[in-house]
């Protein structure tokens, strides 16, 4: 098992369970039900990391959706109360159209993701880490491609030239 090695090795390693869509309720509630399974007579698993595709898979609909952060703030805390840590990684907050308006929308809802999770731990979220996925734009993806669905081409904080764009400055402030 993985937690032996670690303990033989007298390692100061950390094991996560790490998956997709761990937000939704269906699947939010199976992976809290395997924590607990996992940590029932020895803790076998410190932590959780919630791989963070947020949005439409290939298309726009579904994107920057308000109800998305709620969830994550809800979930963040709900393994958190399992008593291990919780990361979100991968986070790429997908984005289809590269309009004015809808890449405005874009950065408000990058800043409204850091602040849901700054609410999580300001209400006692033991929340340790965010990895984001796909930091720059990717124009040039055809419709076809895995990563255009995966990420979308307009889910970067900097443009395809690595400048920062409005979501980057929106997460920074």
């Amino acid at each position: 098992c993985a937690r032996e090695t670690v303990n033989s090795l007298g390692a100061d390693i950390k094991l996560f369970y790490n998956d997709y869509s761990t937000f939704y309720a269906d699947k939010r509630g199976a992976i809290c039900r395997l924590i607990k399974y996992l940590n029932k007579d020895e803790k076998l698993c410190d932590g959780v990391g919630m791989q963070g595709y947020i949005g439409g898979y290939g298309r726009q609909e579904g994107c920057l959706n308000a109800k998305d952060l709620v969830q994550i703030k809800q979930t963040i805390k709900m393994y958190s109360d399992l008593g291990v840590e919780v990361q979100l990684t991968e986070v790429a907050v997908r984005n289809y159209k590269n309009d004015e308006s809808t890449m405005k929308k874009h950065a408000l809802f990058c800043a409204k993701l850091i602040y849901a999770v700054q609410e999580a731990v300001l209400e006692g979220a033991n929340f340790t880490g965010l990895t984001i996925w796909g930091i720059k734009d990717n124009p040039q993806l055809k419709e076809r491609d895995y990563s255009y669905k995966m990420n979308g081409p307009y889910c970067g904080l900097y443009d395809n030239d690595l400048q920062p764009k409005e979501s980057y400055y929106e997460v920074y402030n």
